[in-house]
């Protein structure tokens, strides 16, 4: 390594590219709203509770999405919990998780 550094484009998500978590996001790591076709590389972040209330094609697309190498997805608060874990697991199936 040569100290040479990559950028990873920051993508914007659903309602929280509107939202001032967003506007915060944008400026102070150049987060842009996520394209509509969804046909770029980089680290997505989307509100948890409008990804658990979003539906299973919801759930799917963006699975899809962060599966593809280059891509990944952070989902933040807020979201369901229930006893501390993560209502997300019994929101997506298991075939929604493994890879094809």
């Amino acid at each position: 390594m040569t100290g040479e550094t990559t950028e990873t484009a920051v993508w914007l998500g659903g309602s929280l590219a509107t939202h001032r978590r967003g506007a915060v996001l944008q400026e102070t790591a150049g987060a842009r709203p996520m394209p509509s076709d969804r046909e770029v590389n980089g680290m997505g972040i989307l509100f948890g509770s409008e990804f658990q209330t979003g539906g299973e094609p919801l759930q799917r697309e963006w699975l899809a999405w962060c599966q593809l190498p280059g891509r990944s997805l952070l989902l933040v608060p807020p979201f369901e919990v229930m006893g501390g874990g993560c209502l997300l697991a019994g929101r997506c199936s298991g075939a929604l998780l493994r890879r094809r």
